[in-house]
């Protein structure tokens, strides 16, 4: 029922953005690339989720009978309700920094309010607000 929704397309994307904070000294080019470890924040019930960033973060719901295990499940946040695919996003470090792709998601993921196109990195910064879906996430690094 999720995939019918038709929500316009924003006028402009919200990409590049800068980090919403920085500490004294620091570039949004250095707050990207020393990150070890993202803290997702979910908007509905205020949650929080700490994952260390070593390669990629698999973002999703996990299989029937555990056949598949993304780093960040989303199904324990309703992501079924929410619209989350089983394999919906990851986020990963490349020449970019880090950087969030849609794997092509039945519903979609956006970030500050832009429709990413499957399977394209967009660059990701401190407090940006991302859905998967219609579950909303806030992602931040530490």
């Amino acid at each position: 029922p999720l995939q019918n929704d038709k929500r316009p397309p924003p006028k402009h994307p919200a990409f590049p953005k800068k980090p919403a904070s920085l500490l004294p000294g620091q570039s949004s080019r250095q707050r990207t690339q020393d990150t070890g470890r993202l803290t997702f924040v979910f908007a509905d019930s205020g949650r929080r989720v700490a994952l260390a960033l070593k390669d990629r973060i698999h973002m999703g719901r996990s299989g029937r009978a555990g056949s598949y295990q993304p780093e960040l499940n989303l199904e324990e946040h309703e992501g079924e309700q929410s619209g989350v695919s089983r394999s919906h996003a990851i986020i990963e470090r490349n020449h970019l920094g880090i950087v969030l792709t849609d794997l092509g998601s039945t519903n979609g993921t956006r970030l500050n309010n832009f429709d990413l196109p499957p399977d394209l990195p967009y660059a990701l910064h401190h407090g940006d607000e991302i859905y998967f879906g219609h579950l909303l996430v806030h992602v931040f690094f530490e």
